[in-house]
């Protein structure tokens, strides 16, 4: 005796209990429809899908999940994806580990927050993208408006000690750093300028002593006024000096322009 079942027509089934569709033991379940016509699963309770294995969802054109004839997932039949809220809903995006620490991005009301997991070391990265040789990755653009409406602030943040890099809607840029901590400037991957944390500026040193302190040789182009004690302990030679207060050479000092000196020693 033949198992299949073949119905030619509308079938109905009707029941107070569980319908079950049940394969023998390496076999499958199939439901198929002749032509155009649909398969259509319709309930007013839950419709559950629920396997130990795989379950996979396969069309040859556009596939939709949708809530209440709204599409909240879609792929077209050229492979784009689109995810939707229903409006007014956050919209997230997770990765959750097995002790429920979850990295996620949300969309809620225009605005798009990423966050990494609160296991410690969880990073959030933004990447362009790793180009093959010969070719040029794409480019990380963060931008705080577009069209007609007025740019808001850019703001970097670290941890409770507030702001790092920001830039106002007015264009103004401020760079902090935590209390204690320098602020460095860097080419090439050496320090070129630091800032510490008293606000002595060091240009080619990290350590700086005084308010400004120079390593290296610095020119003065323009006009430059000291109203207290002017040290000089190597070799200067000033084009034209007008001193009104201490000055101090410990070295060779050589004009070669008009000289004014009130005190030297």
């Amino acid at each position: 005796m033949s198992n299949d079942l073949t119905v030619s027509g509308a079938l109905t089934v009707t029941s107070d209990a569980a319908v079950s569709l049940t394969s023998a033991s390496g076999s499958d379940v199939s439901l198929t429809s002749a032509g155009t016509g649909d398969i259509v699963l319709t309930s007013t309770d839950d419709i559950t899908l629920d396997a130990a294995d795989d379950v996979t969802l396969d069309a040859a054109g556009a596939l939709s999940l949708a809530q209440g004839g709204t599409s909240i997932l879609s792929w077209t039949d050229t492979g784009a994806v689109t995810l939707n809220s229903l409006g007014g809903q956050t919209l997230s995006v997770s990765s959750l580990s097995s002790a429920g620490n979850a990295g996620a991005v949300s969309v809620s009301g225009g605005t798009t927050t990423g966050t990494s997991s609160n296991t410690g070391g969880g990073d959030l990265t933004l990447q362009s993208g790793g180009a093959p040789a010969g070719s040029v990755n794409g480019d990380v653009l963060v931008d705080s408006a577009t069209g007609l409406g007025t740019a808001g602030s850019i703001t970097l943040r670290q941890g409770v000690g507030g702001e790092r890099v920001s830039v106002d809607a007015n264009g103004a840029v401020s760079l902090d750093t935590h209390s204690g901590q320098d602020l460095t400037l860097s080419t090439g991957g050496s320090a070129a300028v630091t800032v510490d944390s008293t606000g002595q500026v060091g240009i080619g040193t990290t350590t700086p002593g005084k308010t400004l302190d120079v390593t290296g040789m610095a020119r003065v182009s323009g006009a430059t006024t000291l109203s207290s004690t002017l040290d000089v302990t190597g070799v200067t030679t000033l084009a034209s000096v007008g001193v009104t207060g201490a000055a101090t050479v410990g070295g060779t000092l050589g004009v070669t322009g008009a000289t004014t000196l009130a005190s030297v020693g």
